[in-house]
């Protein structure tokens, strides 16, 4: 029984894609650990232009948890879940505990599947808590509400660790919003850092055609990972000294990625939203 309401439910979200395309309600996943510094500046960035924000906390043990009910007590756009348990680095033993369990609930890839079943738009879209929405974020969620198309890729910029300056490596662009229906992680390798196949994570499979997605070549978000006091606590060694090579410094940051940078973490602050207010 519990089958076959889960594949009605399935359907359900499909057809209501496919009828109301761009127009179907929007869900916000955040998954976070130890996310306190930039978690609600985040959020606060995108609350008005989705319809609702799901934080899914993963073992913090910061104060991501307070920050977390405390926006919800804030918004009723906002709920707050908990997944136990502790999650593999990216990296050398990734691939290896995929490969001998690949629903492990040790694996990124199982933790977010997990937080699809807690979004409840006909669309999720992917945020990251150290993600800030710059200018054009509120704009081209508008177009692809009005739009037809099922799938929005994008990706950002990563700033330096004092936020001065933009890194050489990008945010890549990647499936951010796409239909709930269907949608699943699956476990893979990243390629762009160190040899194939060395490095293990997770990637999207949305089971979109081309023909509906869209996909944005301008930078719509800020990306702080390199800017908190721990940014590889998610990384193995050998994954973070891989990478490091493509986190040097590219140009200065432009003065309104900054404005919109320190707008948001004063809106948090303002609202006792911040580590230094619990």
């Amino acid at each position: 029984m519990r089958l076959i309401e889960k594949i009605k439910r399935r359907f359900k979200y499909l057809l209501s894609g496919l009828c109301f395309s761009g127009r179907g309600r929007i869900t916000a996943m955040i998954r976070v650990k130890n996310g306190e510094e930039f978690l609600a500046a985040s959020i606060l960035s995108i609350l008005d232009h989705v319809d609702d924000v799901v934080i899914i906390n993963n073992n913090s043990n910061d104060a991501t948890s307070i920050i977390g009910q405390r926006l919800a007590e804030l918004s009723d756009k906002v709920n707050l879940v908990d997944y136990p348990y502790d999650i593999i680095p990216i990296g050398e033993t990734y691939q290896q505990v995929a490969a001998e369990n690949p629903n492990s609930p040790h694996l990124t890839s199982t933790f977010y599947n997990f937080c699809l079943t807690k979004c409840h738009g006909q669309f999720v879209m992917k945020w990251d808590d150290d993600m800030i929405a710059l200018a054009n974020f509120e704009r081209l969620v508008k177009e692809f509400r009005e739009s037809r198309c099922l799938q929005l890729d994008f990706g950002g910029e990563n700033l330096s660790a004092d936020m001065s300056h933009f890194l050489k490596w990008k945010a890549g662009i990647e499936p951010r919003i796409f239909p709930l229906c269907f949608s699943k992680f699956l476990s893979g390798e990243y390629g762009f850092v160190g040899k194939p196949g060395e490095f293990g994570g997770e990637y999207i499979n949305t089971f979109v055609s081309d023909t509906r997605k869209v996909t944005i070549h301008e930078q719509v978000y800020a990306h702080l990972k390199y800017c908190k006091k721990d940014p590889i606590s998610n990384q193995s060694k050998r994954f973070s000294e891989s990478l490091a090579r493509h986190l040097t410094n590219r140009e200065p940051s432009f003065p309104e990625v900054s404005s919109q940078i320190n707008y948001w973490l004063a809106k948090a602050k303002d609202l006792g939203l911040t580590p230094t207010n619990q």
